[in-house]
């Protein structure tokens, strides 16, 4: 089905989806918002590319969980204060030592 809200210029595309998660007594669904037509994407092919996104984008998020904490927290020797570059006795290094 599509669905237009009031402050879009176009309608977009609205797919339900269902899921029956074993030893639960009422269905799972969520509703997927999108711009691809029907014509140009099923709702199985839809769905199965959004669920790759999600798992890339999950995938991103773990990679950058790693590296942001190293990378913000590395410790470096400081070579140049205000464009100039320092002389060796005035090193971040030997400053905090």
């Amino acid at each position: 089905m599509t669905y237009r809200a009031g402050t879009w210029d176009r309608a977009r595309r609205v797919v339900l989806v269902v899921r029956e998660r074993s030893g639960e007594l009422f269905l799972d669904h969520f509703w997927l918002l999108t711009s691809p037509s029907r014509k140009r994407c099923e709702a199985p092919e839809l769905l199965a590319k959004y669920r790759e996104r999600g798992k890339a984008e999950g995938h991103m998020g773990e990679l950058m969980d790693v590296l942001d904490p190293a990378l913000s927290s590395a410790r470096r020797p400081k070579t140049h204060y205000r464009g100039k570059k320092l002389t060796p006795e005035k090193t971040t290094e030997e400053r905090v030592r």
